[in-house]
């Protein structure tokens, strides 16, 4: 994926659908509960208090795609851009009731999108990055909250080397950036011509 995008602090939650308008949904315990607004701001607010809406992001050129929480209400996933851009997932970290802190892993290095289209063709021995578009989705949080199972959809192609991914699945650490792979991965990514073949 060769793009960089400017994100803006944001919040997400579990089970969301990606792709829609608006969607809505509560935190896996239930304590939390959130919405978008046409795909641009998105909310949060204590289930037992819907008339205390807090807005957590607010983005005017990118969209907002689906959301995913953590077990332990600590951690958000979101699935944040638009069709010709790809999508990537902002993470932000609770620091105090509905305060939340965006987590940038550009400090560190490439975004979530980028770290895990490099990891996935690492797979296929392809060295390098060669994704022209890439589409990042929050799945669900491991039990321990420490991890994020993410899917990668995406195509690109270099020198003779065409490669198309579809529901490719791995994990993704908020804390180290550090991408993992799965024992079962339900994706695939297929390579036409030049390298992994």
């Amino acid at each position: 994926m060769k793009f960089l995008l400017r994100f803006l602090p944001v919040l997400c939650v579990f089970g969301a659908a990606a792709w829609a308008d608006e969607f809505s949904g509560k935190s896996p315990d239930g304590k939390l509960s959130f919405g978008s607004k046409n795909e641009k701001e998105f909310y949060l607010w204590a289930t037992d208090k819907p008339d205390k809406k807090t807005l957590i992001f607010k983005e005017e050129t990118v969209f907002i795609q689906a959301a995913a929480i953590s077990p332990d209400n600590v951690w958000i996933a979101l699935e944040q851009g638009g069709a010709s851009l790809g999508h990537t997932v902002l993470f932000f970290k609770r620091e105090k009731g509905l305060n939340f802190k965006q987590i940038d892993p550009t400090f560190k290095g490439p975004d979530p999108a980028e770290r895990v289209g490099t990891f996935a063709l690492q797979t296929k021995g392809i060295k390098e990055n060669i994704l022209d578009h890439s589409y990042l989705h929050p799945v669900k949080w491991l039990d321990n909250s420490m991890w994020l199972i993410v899917s990668l959809g995406g195509k690109g192609s270099f020198h003779g080397t065409h490669v198309q991914i579809t529901d490719w699945r791995c994990r993704y650490n908020p804390v180290s950036h550090e991408v993992a792979p799965m024992k079962e991965n339900p994706g695939k990514i297929e390579i036409s011509g030049g390298a992994g073949q």
